[in-house]
């Protein structure tokens, strides 16, 4: 793993950044009706400093980018890529799976793709490449999957898009717990909060951007559900369009009776695998599941069960998937009067995402999102008022 600071160093950066977020989005926004002069020089300090703390991202993507084949999920994607072009089956049983996967002694097979086929299709015709460009555009689509969470923060925290928001947005994306470590790994994330982000901020991406986002990992089913019953067709058509998409690619990268059969053997083999999540906590690289639902677990084990390796036991499964869909039904249902769309949209996912049996630390960005429209709505109304 990459290290240019000190933990210690990189804590203090992100609590930097985190202040400067906030002080940010209060004086760039007032700005707006009240420019001073101690208002400008504050923004323009926070923005200077919040492109001094985006140079040790800007290095780090440098390092990658010389450092561009390595083993981790772009390695992965990389081989399922290759297995989907040489027509080999994607998914298989898993019968021995269980929470100890991903813990000391226990890795995770390369070979193995958790994911619906439509991501790795429309990413297998880049696998004929060699392995360093592969990783090396793979690593540019992330960033630019970066940069658009943050002009999509930008704009849902201050109703506009600049150089200057962006900048700080993307400052305290950069220092929330997860945010480096999916770009390290060349996780799939930055894209999905990419399309989340951009869900929220635009509507018209909205139906698209939220099931293109389902596509690959399911909590974006949440928020496209609660969308459509309050938007309708236009979230509908958005959906249509991004689904529509995504099985032509399938159908062309892996045939269309080979698409339908893995979409079948996900299904059947890798959605228990997920629905189990995992016990694994790397205090070292800040990778962890932190499912709130899965800590019951982790509780239930500190309190005297004996989990054996292997897959859970019936009564842990149920608990699970009934708190995995409880929790984002139970937000839509309290948040059903709210006024503002945005924010119950956002709220319902990360209800969705926290509560899921597997909740990456790189899923936690997600969560800038609707305290960005909080923070918008508390500062409307504090001009206004």
């Amino acid at each position: 793993m990459h290290e240019l600071l000190s933990d210690w160093q990189r804590y203090l950066l992100g609590v930097a950044a985190l202040a400067f977020g906030i002080f940010g989005v209060l004086h760039l926004r007032r700005q707006d009706t009240a420019p001073t002069r101690w208002g400008r020089g504050v923004s323009l300090a926070l923005v200077a400093v919040s492109v001094l703390y985006l140079a040790y991202l800007g290095e780090l993507a440098y390092w990658l980018w010389v450092n561009a084949a390595r083993r981790d999920d772009m390695m992965r994607y990389y081989i399922i890529g290759n297995r989907a072009l040489a027509g080999r089956p994607l998914y298989w049983p898993w019968p021995d799976y269980g929470p100890h996967i991903l813990t000391p002694g226990h890795p995770y097979p390369h070979n193995r793709y958790p994911y619906p086929p439509f991501f790795i299709s429309a990413l297998a015709p880049l696998a004929n490449l060699p392995v360093a460009t592969f990783a090396r555009i793979w690593y540019v689509v992330l960033y630019a999957g970066f940069v658009a969470y943050a002009a999509s923060l930008a704009r849902l925290a201050t109703g506009r898009i600049t150089p200057a928001r962006v900048a700080v947005a993307a400052a305290v994306l950069a220092a929330t717990p997860g945010a480096q470590l999916a770009l390290m790994v060349a996780n799939v994330e930055p894209v999905l909060w990419a399309l989340f982000g951009l869900a929220l901020a635009f509507s018209r991406a909205r139906g698209f951007g939220f099931m293109a986002s389902a596509m690959v990992k399911l909590y974006g089913a949440w928020p496209l559900l609660v969308a459509t019953s309050r938007e309708g067709w236009r979230v509908l058509r958005g959906a249509g369009v991004a689904l529509a998409l995504g099985t032509a690619v399938c159908a062309l990268v892996l045939g269309p009776a080979a698409f339908v059969g893995a979409l079948l053997d996900w299904a059947r083999y890798m959605v228990p695998v997920v629905g189990q999540g995992t016990f694994m906590v790397d205090r070292v690289h800040g990778a962890a599941n932190v499912s709130l639902s899965f800590a019951g677990l982790r509780v239930a084990r500190g309190l005297g069960w004996e989990y054996q390796p292997g897959p859970l036991p019936s009564w842990a499964r149920l608990y699970l998937t009934l708190l995995g869909i409880g929790a984002p039904l139970l937000c839509a249902w309290l948040t059903r009067r709210m006024d503002n769309a945005v924010l119950r949209y956002g709220l319902v996912t990360v209800a969705a995402v926290l509560f899921a049996p597997l909740c990456w630390t790189t899923y936690l960005p997600l969560l800038l999102a609707p305290l960005a429209v909080a923070v918008r709505l508390w500062l409307s109304a504090d001009v206004l008022g």
